[in-house]
């Protein structure tokens, strides 16, 4: 519960930030002869950067166009819980396999295998969340360039998703997984193998 105050806390806080990072990443145009702030051929103008973005943001969309997304945001605040109980849920299965094996006690959990349950457990939690961070960085994009006449608008996230399923099926709540994935997998992997080593290393300490 701790947890999860906090990390409905830091995201109210940050969810600004978030904004500003999905419309820069969505904006069209960006090539070396483009002026910054230029408007694009679609009659987009162009974000100058961070600073010009979300001075942008605020004096046309107001507070509400700053928090777009914040619920989709909050749902994600699952992720790091639904991440470290596979966590422990998986040393338990291995610790369990190398008593056996030993017919012994169960050892501290070496490195690599730290480092392999850590990219394991990221995979679950982000598979179980990825939908949602689709559905964020929908309700996020800028809604006032230019679209197709059958290109969707996305407010709010009921909407984004009931529309998503409709247009797309299941396949389009998975868009973009794999870079996603390749993203985050081995830095879970790097996090918690130096997490044991440290922890193990403090164990260590404290028994001598």
């Amino acid at each position: 519960m701790a947890a999860t105050e906090a990390g409905v806390m830091t995201t109210v806080l940050t969810n600004p930030i978030w904004v500003v990072k999905t419309r820069l990443q969505l904006q069209r145009g960006g090539g070396i002869g483009d002026a910054r702030g230029a408007a694009t051929k679609s009659g987009e103008k162009r974000y100058a950067g961070f600073v010009d973005a979300l001075a942008t943001i605020a004096r046309k969309e107001g507070v509400r166009g700053l928090y777009k997304g914040l619920v989709p945001s909050i749902w994600l605040v699952s992720h790091g819980s639904i991440q470290l109980t596979a966590y422990e849920w998986l040393k338990e299965i291995a610790a369990s396999g190398r008593a056996r094996r030993a017919r012994g006690g169960a050892a501290d959990v070496a490195p690599v295998e730290a480092g392999a349950l850590g990219l394991a457990s990221k995979f679950i939690a982000v598979t179980t969340t990825y939908p949602i961070q689709v559905v964020r960085a929908r309700i996020q994009q800028r809604s006032d360039v230019g679209r197709s006449a059958d290109a969707p608008a996305y407010a709010r996230f009921g909407q984004a998703v009931s529309r998503t399923f409709a247009r797309e099926g299941v396949r389009g709540f998975y868009k973009g997984f794999v870079p996603n994935v390749a993203r985050v997998l081995p830095s879970s992997a790097i996090t918690f193998a130096a997490y044991e080593s440290v922890l193990g290393i403090l164990h260590d300490d404290r028994v001598a």
